[in-house]
């Protein structure tokens, strides 16, 4: 009588195929996540821009064509110095909505022509950005510019700050708020990851800041001295031109640096979300995520249930 009995050699192929689709079912779930939350956050946009319409400024679709502009102005992105001073468009597959811009870190930057209509006295502001490498942002004073006047003040910035985060400030009446509440920053992008962001200010001095839809930072802007913002309108510029990244001509970042990544779907508003609006946007989400199956009923009912408790 035989004695059938696997060999160390068999158990050793079953032992890798295991492995090998083990490793193909985690790769496929993962990426049906990442499409899930991508899926969820687009709706989010959307739904933003369908609550805001009327006080919508600006949008870049950067799609390579005349919607990247503002109105009817031209506007040019490049460099000063270096082998690779020209922005890059990536293809459809690797953006959110049709193509998007790739900053090389080193030099490239976006330029918008000044008009009076990016100046709002109230502001919402939403975009992706996804890392392609490390910002290399791990001590004091390295950090990199996202969007800000070529001089003079800017009613309001954006900064990649230390460790990825992101500093969001406006100023008003000629005093610098970049604290939201008593937070510099929070909002943390990860290499590799599309990042969802969205900022607000109203003229009530009241700020808020979202991550990928969910409420990151809220109260009242701040100086770095802890001084409250009475609120008002943002500040003016006086005719200085805009830009995404910066021309810095460095791969270490000393205040001037440029984006090492993507970005997509910017836009503008004359006015700040409400929460109501933020709640209302994040509800739409999940029923879309539960009507293309991509969450069960009980996971829908989790979510709305934490949203309940946590107002």
């Amino acid at each position: 009588m035989n004695n059938k009995s696997f060999t160390l050699i068999e158990l050793l192929v079953v032992i890798v195929i295991i492995g090998i689709l083990a490793g193909v079912i985690m790769i496929s779930t993962s990426s049906s996540i990442d499409k899930a939350n991508i899926a969820k956050l687009k709706v989010f946009d959307e739904s933003i821009k369908n609550n805001l319409m009327v006080d919508l400024i600006s949008e870049w679709k950067l799609d390579n064509s005349i919607e990247d502009l503002w109105g009817n102005n031209n506007s040019s992105w490049g460099g000063t110095g270096g082998p690779n001073t020209s922005i890059t468009y990536k293809s459809d597959s690797e953006c959110i909505s049709g193509t998007c811009l790739d900053f090389d870190g080193y030099d490239d930057y976006l330029e918008i022509p000044y008009s009076s209509k990016l100046e709002p006295d109230e502001l919402t502001i939403s975009f992706w950005i996804k890392l392609t490498s490390d910002p290399n942002t791990s001590a004091d004073n390295n950090f990199r510019r996202i969007y800000k006047a070529v001089s003079g003040s800017a009613p309001f910035y954006l900064y990649l700050e230390e460790n990825r985060t992101i500093n969001f400030s406006v100023i008003v009446s000629g005093i610098e708020y970049r604290y939201i509440g008593s937070i510099f920053s929070l909002e943390t992008l990860v290499v590799g990851e599309w990042t969802f962001l969205t900022y607000t200010y109203g003229r009530d001095g009241y700020s808020r800041a979202y991550r990928n839809s969910e409420l990151s930072r809220s109260g009242k802007m701040r100086t770095s001295a802890g001084v409250e913002c009475p609120g008002g309108a943002l500040s003016k510029n006086s005719s200085s031109n805009w830009r995404f990244s910066w021309p810095a001509g460095t791969s270490v970042p000393n205040g001037s640096g440029a984006i090492p990544g993507i970005m997509d779907e910017i836009k503008i508003y004359g006015a700040p979300l409400s929460q109501s609006e933020i709640k209302q946007n994040y509800i739409a989400g999940l029923d879309f995520l539960l009507l293309k199956g991509f969450i069960s009923k009980e996971e829908y009912g989790d979510k709305i249930m934490d949203l309940s408790l946590s107002q």
